[in-house]
């Protein structure tokens, strides 16, 4: 039966909230009009003290703060404000992002963001390869993708952001984004080591491998896949042995169906059930997870010999 993982973050911030009432004080957040609700925003920073990045979220929305047990204080919410690349306005007053993070490191207090996703992943399916880039058909539905790393010490998180040309991508997809990061930020993307262990315990995720070119340091391809209400998402852990060498990507595909031909027996295209001769990667989502993709075999070397004397 294939392995079935939820990512969130109940585990980083249970220990803070317990002992806590659940009443939290929310600073009211003055209402977005609706002709600017869709346009996506600029993005608010968070990082620790030695300045690496935890997450980001959009100009505008808020963070959860949770005190320490010692500290007496509730949980409270309070709405951020974009004030320039290293400054955000958080509860009224005016933070460079790093004298944020030390303050919070003084009073021993953790910080998340309050929209959350919370996301089960699967390994990819056959012939979903085509699904992890922007250049082909089946991309014309992908809004964005994420593309990072870790670092040559394969501890810090830094990734950048790629737009599709396609008037898809808006606030809304870029909030859920963000959050769907931070989900996978506790786990199967939290550095190197989490990643490189995540994909060996999902061998049957793995896509290729191979040896560097200009070395004989190795790398192996996983894809994994997973839904919100209503997108997809594909990610691309690209595992190295050598830490600055291991990458990753998140691809976000809107709400709208992925061209993704079926075939009969026949080899020609069959209808879905609305006839269009489509199904959406949604669709391909569910059906993963009814019917679970067994590991892949290695050929030997006599099966490789046959096959070619057969050719």
């Amino acid at each position: 039966m294939e392995k079935k993982v939820l990512v969130n973050d109940i585990d980083r911030v249970s220990k803070h909230e317990q002992g806590h009432g659940t009443k939290a004080k929310t600073l009211p957040a003055k209402p977005t009009p609706e002709s600017e609700k869709e346009e996506p925003k600029r993005l608010i920073r968070f990082i620790d003290s030695e300045y690496r990045t935890l997450f980001q979220i959009p100009d505008g929305e808020s963070i959860r703060v949770i005190y320490s047990l010692d500290d007496g204080r509730e949980p409270e919410e309070a709405v951020c404000k974009y004030e320039g690349e290293c400054h955000t306005k958080i509860g009224g007053m005016i933070y460079h992002i790093c004298e944020f993070a030390e303050k919070m490191e003084r009073l021993g207090a953790k910080y998340r963001p309050v929209n959350q996703t919370a996301v089960e992943i699967l390994p990819y399916s056959e012939g979903e390869e085509k699904f992890y880039t922007f250049n082909r058909d089946e991309g014309n539905t992908c809004a964005c993708s994420e593309h990072g790393d870790f670092g040559n010490n394969g501890e810090r998180f830094t990734s950048n952001l790629k737009i599709r040309e396609n008037g898809l991508y808006n606030a809304e997809i870029q909030s859920e984004l963000q959050s769907v990061i931070y989900a996978l930020r506790q786990n199967v993307l939290k550095d190197h080591l989490a990643m490189s262990n995540y994909c060996k315990e999902h061998p049957e995720a793995k896509i290729s491998d191979g040896n560097f070119s200009n070395s004989n340091d190795r790398y192996e391809i996983y894809g994994f896949k997973f839904e919100t209400a209503s997108r997809q998402y594909f990610v691309n852990c690209f595992a190295a042995e050598n830490k600055r060498d291991s990458r990753f990507s998140i691809f976000a595909y809107a709400d709208k169906p992925v061209p993704m031909l079926e075939q009969n027996n026949n080899g020609k295209n069959s209808p879905d059930k609305n006839g269009e001769g489509f199904t959406s990667v949604l669709g391909a989502i569910d059906k993963g997870k009814k019917t679970p993709k067994p590991p892949r075999k290695e050929k030997t070397a006599a099966q490789i010999k046959n096959k070619q004397e057969e050719i």
